[in-house]
């Protein structure tokens, strides 16, 4: 599993706003998108970047995101109820079935 973390970079002379989302196997930077909110550029990143790296799709768990205190945000791929986890439960109880 990998955490990504999206980050917002403000307007340059030069470039746009953008979003850059960020996990241990690479980034991506998206355009902001003005016709979305804060939370949806974020996870939009997210989003392509998961794609990019072939993280999401069929069989896959889905996205799920946040907001940390220091203005970043943080999204998590999770497991869905039809995909079996490769982690096993702190209970011991094997949650795929």
């Amino acid at each position: 599993m990998q955490a990504i973390i999206t980050k917002y970079i403000g307007p340059t002379d030069t470039k746009a706003a953008r979003i850059k989302a960020t996990c241990a196997s690479g980034s991506k930077t998206v355009a902001w998108d003005h016709a979305w909110d804060t939370g949806a550029n974020h996870r939009i990143a997210a989003v392509e970047l998961a794609t990019k790296l072939g993280l999401i799709g069929f069989g896959f768990g889905q996205l799920e995101s946040g907001d940390l205190p220091n203005g970043t945000y943080a999204h998590v791929i999770v497991n869905g109820r039809d995909t079996p986890s490769a982690t096993p439960r702190l209970d011991g109880a094997n949650s795929a079935k």
